[in-house]
């Protein structure tokens, strides 16, 4: 006969063994996912890198200054538009339900339409107002991916919502490959736009036909439920607005410089801010696509630790970014004189410039989707306008007191000001994070101020000295970002050994 006792204890036993499990299997999907975000990237800028370094050789400086703003004038129909369905789907309970999904893949479709026609309309005026011709024709043509991308089935959607990463990054690999395949193949055999331009919209097309065939989820169909589309729309009322701003913030840069300096010069600094802007590309894919997805699942099954798993989340997104932009602010200068020809030399200035005004980015890009999650998306869209106001004003006075280092300055002071809103808004809920953010500056500063100011600020400094402190600013930034990484890749490691060794 058992012990009343123990019969009294097993129940919430099993209780406390079945919320161990849930969060065992949450944290294992966000470690998996951690690790396929980032092989994901790696691979993918490698192929970005390779790509951009033989077509800036068959190519024209211009000829990516023509198509950087088509593309900030699409990215800009995209942002004002955005009504925020994957978003949506990700946090709202309904995010599995069929009729749900269906709903939101017939409001994209219509979305998509909708940007295409508008496309005609806009290409004349900025054609006129940049003075380039071409802008005319590009625009419309390259707003093709508008409707291709409301075809894109949900499943990229629920796989996000369930942290399932893996088809995800293989099927973003897919297209990246086949882009970077068709659009060097074309720059080297026909040099021009079309180069740019055709291969883009072909990998695309591709990827969204794969989007239905190799991703799990649900066939989709045109579908129309009032309730859904309702709540759709209100959640993603705020991001429409809030990624109206955030346009608006991050192209604040481009859309000014265009009309300050020739278009070349506008192609050398949109490739030294593609690089200077690597970091925050990992570091913005694990906010979006862990971080977001993790958070939205404590709020529904465990609040009272949504804090604490926050931050040690975070703290794995900003070890990452922080070697990151170490690392492309004291490599870039050596990497743009000795890998560029002579046309691009200005970008090795620039970059590390950007690498910095890109840190604050990274910090409020890894701390809002903790609001995104909670339902406070009016917040961003506070956030993003006042980053707007003060990169605008900054960037124009800073330019016509310090040139272009005046210029990144005033970018710099509108990044500062939209994360000082964040964290404002996640004190109010009692989510601090000055103090990680003042940890991981501070170790950014120190690095840099070891790798890169003596060699700089120090005449006569000679090269040996140099490289010695700025490998070991990278060491220690490496040493941070490795003992948050370990973890991650360990318990894969030893599954794979252990799965062999029992195969053998």
């Amino acid at each position: 006969m058992k012990h009343p006792i123990n019969n009294q204890d097993c129940p919430p036993a099993k209780k406390a063994n079945g919320e161990n499990s849930k969060e065992s299997s949450l944290r294992e999907r966000a470690m998996r996912g951690s690790v396929w975000t980032i092989a994901g990237y790696l691979v993918n800028n490698l192929l970005r890198f390779c790509s951009n370094l033989v077509l800036a050789y068959a190519l024209f400086p211009e000829a990516f200054a023509i198509v950087a703003y088509a593309s900030i004038v699409l990215q800009g129909l995209e942002m004002f538009s955005d009504i925020g369905i994957g978003p949506a789907i990700v946090q709202s309970p309904r995010g599995s339900d069929p009729t749900f999904l269906n709903t939101a893949w017939t409001l994209q479709i219509i979305r998509g339409l909708l940007l295409f026609t508008a496309t005609f309309l806009l290409g004349s005026p900025v054609a006129w107002f940049y003075n380039e011709p071409s802008l005319a024709w590009v625009i419309p043509v390259i707003g093709l991916n508008f409707v291709i991308n409301g075809l894109q089935s949900t499943s990229v959607s629920t796989c996000s919502r369930a942290i399932n990463l893996s088809r995800l990054t293989v099927w973003g690999l897919i297209e990246a490959i086949l882009k970077a395949a068709i659009t060097i193949t074309w720059a080297l055999l026909w040099p021009s736009l079309w180069a740019l331009i055709g291969g883009a919209l072909i990998s695309y097309t591709v990827g969204m036909i794969l989007t239905h065939t190799i991703l799990p989820g649900i066939r989709n169909r045109l579908c129309w439920e009032r309730e859904a589309v309702k709540s759709i729309l209100m959640f993603g009322g705020w991001i429409s607005l809030s990624t109206m701003m955030t346009f608006l913030a991050n192209q604040a840069d481009r859309l000014i410089l265009g009309k300050l300096v020739s278009m070349g010069v506008v192609g050398v600094y949109g490739i030294a801010l593609m690089f200077a802007r690597l970091p925050y590309e990992i570091g913005t894919r694990l906010a979006g696509s862990v971080l977001f997805p993790v958070l939205a699942s404590i709020m529904r099954q465990d609040r009272p630790s949504f804090h604490r798993k926050f931050l040690k989340s975070r703290d794995l997104i900003l070890a990452i970014s922080q070697f990151g932009i170490v690392t492309v602010i004291i490599a870039s200068p050596w990497f743009f004189n000795f890998v560029y020809d002579p046309r691009y030399k200005d970008a090795a200035f620039l970059t590390p410039l950007l690498g910095g005004v890109v840190w604050f980015s990274i910090l409020q890009s890894s701390s809002d989707r903790a609001l995104l999650a909670l339902g406070d998306t009016h917040i961003l869209a506070i956030s993003n306008f006042c980053n707007l106001v003060f990169s605008t004003t900054g960037c124009l006075a800073g330019y016509y007191i310090a040139d272009m280092k005046g210029f990144v300055a005033g970018i710099a002071l509108g990044n500062l000001a939209g994360h000082s809103v964040i964290i404002w808004a996640l004190e109010k809920r009692k989510l601090s994070i000055i103090t990680q953010d003042l940890r991981y500056t501070g170790l950014i500063a120190l690095a840099l101020f070891l790798g890169v100011f003596p060699s700089l600020a120090i005449s006569g400094l000679n090269i040996q000295w140099s490289l010695l402190l700025a490998s070991i600013s990278l060491t220690a930034s490496a040493i941070v970002a490795y003992r948050h990484v370990m973890p991650l890749v360990a318990g894969p490691i030893q599954n794979f050994f252990y799965r062999t060794g029992q195969k053998l």
